[in-house]
């Protein structure tokens, strides 16, 4: 067992149920985060830009560990302080003052800490944070321009979503600049780098970079095969180049799904804790998330909150049948058949069938 450090900021689409405040248009995102890991604090000074708005309340998601110490509205040379009210689990709402020009694009600045002390341990010896899936303010799938920029001590990584821009070292610091222009979930990771073993390969001339918590070659080299073949699989189906400039695999100890943001795959160990035989329950979660890459990440969303579940059925059911077309060419036709029979056995323990005539058996 190796003593290393993990820092994990992850960001998840988790619905939020709005109140009476209203809903916003956020386009842009300019974040600068710089981690101190003698305080073990995140300090986060953020700008977001939103259209023109006439209500006098903003309901957004953000941590309840963040220490606030300022949010304000940009006016020109204006600063003008904002009354804030911390509601419910990890939500926040602004009070905006009565005169507020309605029919100009408005700024609101946050600066704030994120601790680190609010971790949970981990029996690999690597730790993630505790409630920090929403580590700034965000509006759920509101898709915005995010830049990230971050800055870590110089024997650690960080990774986010879109395309690194730039990296600096210097000063025993390593700064990166993060660039996603089409996403509403943009996590931030921030890891020893000795945490995790790096393996970078080449499919379809794009990036393919791996970060691997397990130590076992053979599941390492099966993952990285199921990544590259299903990302050129569904890159040739829907004839257009990836438009990120790399993607990235990030194993996660302890956390128990698998999860797509954008150029950036969040895979948990325990989904691998159980390889045998054909590996196709741990490793099939792998090709379903590369699949989010070309659907369901910044391309389907609605502004009526109300219609979110048909939206995750939308994003979900469509994703899952690419992934069955990639499982069919890669384990074949057998293996198709086995995983509609899981699906079919895991729907009918939560549905009522009564009523349901069969269209065609599964082989």
């Amino acid at each position: 067992m190796r003593n290393t450090f993990l820092i994990c900021l992850i960001l998840l689409a988790t619905p939020c149920l709005f109140g009476r405040a209203g809903n916003i248009d956020i386009t842009d995102y300019y974040i600068k985060a710089d981690y101190d890991n003698s305080a073990r604090e995140l300090y986060v000074d953020l700008r977001m830009k939103i259209e023109p708005f006439t209500g006098k309340e903003i309901d957004l998601m953000l941590t309840h560990f963040s220490k606030i110490k300022s949010i304000r509205l940009l006016e020109g040379k204006n600063r003008i302080n904002l009354d804030f009210q911390l509601f419910s689990a990890d939500s926040i709402r602004l009070i905006l003052p009565e005169k507020i020009n309605a029919v100009k694009q408005q700024t609101i600045s946050f600066e704030y800490n994120i601790p680190v002390d609010s971790v949970s341990g981990s029996k690999s010896g690597i730790y993630t944070f505790s409630r920090t899936d929403r580590w700034y303010p965000l509006q759920y799938n509101d898709l915005s321009t995010h830049t990230i920029i971050i800055s870590v001590p110089d024997n650690y990584t960080s990774l986010s979503t879109g395309n690194l821009i730039n990296k600096v070292e210097g000063n025993a610091r390593r700064t990166y600049t993060w660039s996603d222009p089409y996403n509403f979930t943009c996590p931030l990771f921030i890891f020893e780098s000795n945490a995790l073993t790096f393996i970078t390969k080449k499919t379809d001339k794009k990036s393919v970079n791996f970060y691997f918590h397990t130590q076992d070659s053979i599941v390492q080299n099966k993952l990285m095969n199921i990544v590259c073949e299903s990302f050129s699989y569904f890159n040739a189906f829907f004839g257009k180049s990836y438009r990120f400039n790399t993607y990235s695999f990030l194993e996660v100890p302890d956390y128990p799904a698998g999860s797509a943001t954008g150029s950036l795959q969040v895979f948990g160990t325990p989904l691998i804790s159980d390889c045998s035989g054909d590996g196709l329950e741990c490793f099939k979660p792998a090709s379903h998330e590369v699949a989010h890459e070309w659907w369901g990440i910044g391309g389907i969303h609605y502004k009526d909150k109300t219609k979110e579940n048909g939206l995750q059925f939308l994003r979900e059911s469509v994703n899952e049948y690419l992934n069955l077309m990639f499982i069919e060419q890669y384990w074949g036709g057998d293996s198709l058949a086995k995983c509609l029979k899981i699906a079919d056995a895991y729907y009918r323990q939560y549905v009522n069938t009564e009523n349901e005539k069969v269209l065609f058996e599964i082989p």
